[in-house]
C-alpha cells in the first residue's frame, strides 16, 4: 500500500470566504508514483483547514473533502464560530476509488478566511465498516 500526501497549500495559500460560497484550498492527485493506471482501491482521508470569522457575528463555517469534481462527498463539517476567532477544523473519511481522482478540500463561511489547509490520503488492504 502507498501514502499519497499534499503538503500545505502552495505558499501558504489563505483564501478569502465570502456570502458561503466554498472557496478550494487544497487538491490532491490520488495517482500512481511515476506515471501508470491509478491505484484502485480503499483509502483513508485526513483533512484540516483554518476557519477565521470577520463578521461582527457569529457565523456558521463548513469544510468539506470531495471526489470526482465535488460529486462525491467524502466529509463535511459545519461549526459555529464567534466573531475574530480563528477555528481549525478536521475532517476524515473513506473512499473507494475505481480510477484516478482529484481530491479537494473546500470551506466556506459568510466573511472570514482560511489557510494551512492540508490534505492526506492513505491507501489501505481494506475497509471494514462495522454497525
Amino acid at each position: 500500500m502507498g501514502i499519497t500526501f499534499a503538503t500545505q497549500n502552495p505558499g501558504r495559500r489563505v483564501a478569502g470566504l465570502h456570502h458561503f460560497n466554498y472557496e478550494p484550498l487544497c487538491r490532491l492527485a490520488v495517482a500512481p508514483v511515476g506515471g501508470g493506471k491509478a491505484p484502485a482501491g480503499d483509502y483513508l482521508v485526513f483533512g484540516r483547514v483554518v476557519i477565521a470569522n470577520f463578521d461582527d457575528d457569529f457565523q456558521d463555517a463548513t469544510a468539506r473533502i470531495t471526489a470526482y469534481d465535488g460529486t462525491v462527498l467524502i466529509d463535511e463539517a459545519t461549526i459555529r464560530v464567534s466573531s475574530g476567532l480563528r477555528v481549525a477544523v478536521s475532517l476524515q473519511g473513506t473512499i473507494h476509488l475505481d480510477s484516478e481522482t482529484i481530491l479537494d478540500l473546500n470551506a466556506g463561511t459568510y466573511e472570514g478566511e482560511a489557510g494551512q489547509a492540508s490534505l492526506i490520503a492513505i491507501q489501505v488492504d481494506q475497509l471494514v465498516i462495522e454497525s
